[in-house]
């Protein structure tokens, strides 16, 4: 470590620097929870800009403000449902699954190149990947704000044809009901018993609905246009139809399917299916697992944690580097494990023939090597959250947009991709002293009231106006701005003069 973390004091050293700190850090924060970002492409320049930190140690305390923020999206996102398969949670478990493992190897690498790395390099490769995800980013929600734009146009003609169909409609049948009462008060007086009943035909797109009228009793009969010139001639048939029952409805809306491909033989399959794809407790318990090892791993670096001279493990001994990387294998062999596991779940599904993909899911058809570039996906955007101080949204989440994931759905799974790179990182940065800890837990708590304010605001702004892709343009903004700090920041650096020697890992 070139120089050591600073000993301020929070708001007693320099607190109108602390007060600026923290109301950008809010509105950064609070942007950021919209597009399901942690905010560290914000966080790690405001934090050197404004703070005066190091890269590093800017980095560690990013990881923190992340992590705060990450636990209010969870607890916000776990409360939602999947847009259009009301029984899932909005969080894509089955995405995180493959996903997780490889998260936390890659961050276990990208702390340790923070360490390595000179400052200047690690302002220089975040402003490159930010501006690689920014532009995609972009491309992708003007799309899709013209395709959101071009489904409210038709579906305000179709509800304007369908009001005016009905308007048509009971128009037609007060005049018919005005025609029966008219006649009917005419035959009592006459004593005349009728014995053809009179017709009133409809005039209704792509059918004709013929009104008769015996008696005092209203009856419509529809048939085809073609059939609706031979009237006189047409006979009351009664069809037997056997109804789906409700439960046959719920699965078929559930499955994405029409209700006749729920017959009564594969009801039980798709109970299953539903079930499994409502599960919340279960992923998360294997996810928390799986993070738990990690920062035992992490802990037993440590020797003043165990507090016992026999486990002592000297820094950059031979015990030290083999806890370092025995992680990363454990994490490759659970991940093949979940995507092999997800993959087969997936072609059981396809193949029951009573369910399919919902919009903006993954697809994990073809061959099984073809989804194994998803865990190093994941695996790159660990690294770069370890490096560089981002939580890892800022990979994930354009990541999975670019996908074709519904936004909100890329949103809920990135901020619980980047609670889990934020905690293990933040873990590793307290453990390497990198974090004072009255300026940790103020940041943590000013990012958890940034976040909530933010995705109060964009769940309002989605709802209101019924348009997902504000949440892309977040994601992009939060982006943008982040570019925007760093290239301050770096030339600020040039000006003072900069190393690019690296450091030993020790």
């Amino acid at each position: 470590m070139a120089d050591p973390l600073p000993n301020d004091r929070l708001f007693v050293s320099h607190p109108i620097f602390d007060v600026q700190a923290a109301l950008a850090i809010f509105f950064g924060a609070a942007i950021a929870a919209g597009g399901g970002l942690g905010g560290g492409g914000v966080f790690v320049p405001i934090y050197i800009l404004i703070q005066g930190l190091q890269p590093k140690f800017a980095a560690a305390l990013s990881q923190a403000t992340i992590f705060g923020g990450s636990v209010v999206n969870l607890l916000m996102n776990l409360r939602k449902s999947h847009p259009t398969r009301k029984h899932r949670p909005l969080t894509d478990f089955s995405t995180l699954l493959m996903f997780e493992p490889m998260l936390l190897a890659g961050t276990i690498l990208g702390v340790l190149l923070n360490v390595i790395c000179p400052d200047i390099l690690i302002l220089i490769l975040l402003a490159i990947v930010l501006a690689y995800a920014v532009v995609r980013t972009l491309r992708k929600g003007i799309s899709k704000w013209k395709q959101e734009t071009k489904e409210m146009r038709t579906q305000k003609n179709n509800d304007e044809t369908k009001m005016q169909t009905q308007q048509t409609m009971s128009i037609e049948l007060q005049i018919a009901a005005t025609n029966m009462a008219t006649d009917n008060g005419s035959d009592a007086n006459n004593n005349t018993t009728i014995s053809n009943p009179r017709k009133a035909t409809l005039d209704i797109p792509g059918t004709a609905v013929e009104v008769m009228t015996t008696d005092s009793k209203l009856r419509c009969m529809s048939m085809s246009q073609a059939s609706a010139s031979s009237m006189e001639n047409a006979v009351d048939i009664d069809i037997a139809i056997d109804a789906p029952t409700e439960q046959m409805q719920q699965l078929a809306q559930s499955c994405g399917v029409p209700v006749s491909q729920i017959t009564t033989d594969k009801i039980e399959v798709c109970n299953e299916i539903v079930a499994n794809e409502s599960q919340t407790l279960k992923p998360m318990n294997i996810i928390a697992l799986v993070w738990v090892v990690v920062s035992l791993f992490a802990l037993a670096k440590k020797e003043d944690i165990t507090g016992v001279d026999a486990l002592y493990v000297p820094q950059c001994g031979w015990a030290y580097w083999l806890i370092t990387w025995v992680p990363v294998p454990c994490m490759m062999a659970i991940s093949l494990y979940m995507s092999k596991k997800e993959y087969v779940l997936y072609q059981q599904k396809v193949n029951s023939e009573c369910w399919t993909p919902a919009k903006g899911d993954i697809q994990l058809d073809g061959s099984f090597v073809r989804i194994l570039k998803y865990p190093l996906i994941a695996t790159l955007a660990g690294v770069l959250g370890g490096l560089l101080g981002i939580g890892g949204g800022m990979i994930v989440s354009p990541l999975l947009i670019e996908l074709g994931v519904l936004p909100t759905v890329a949103a809920a799974t990135s901020a619980m991709a980047v609670l889990i790179t934020s905690s293990s990182a933040m873990l590793q940065f307290l453990l390497l002293g990198y974090l004072e800890l009255d300026y940790t837990f103020f940041f943590m708590a000013v990012g958890i009231v940034g976040t909530f304010v933010g995705q109060t605001l964009v769940n309002y702004m989605v709802k209101k106006f019924g348009r997902t892709s504000v949440v892309i343009f977040a994601v992009a903004t939060i982006m943008a701005l982040a570019i925007v700090l760093m290239s301050v920041n770096g030339v600020m650096s040039l000006m003072r003069g900069v190393s690019f020697a690296f450091a030993p890992p020790c």
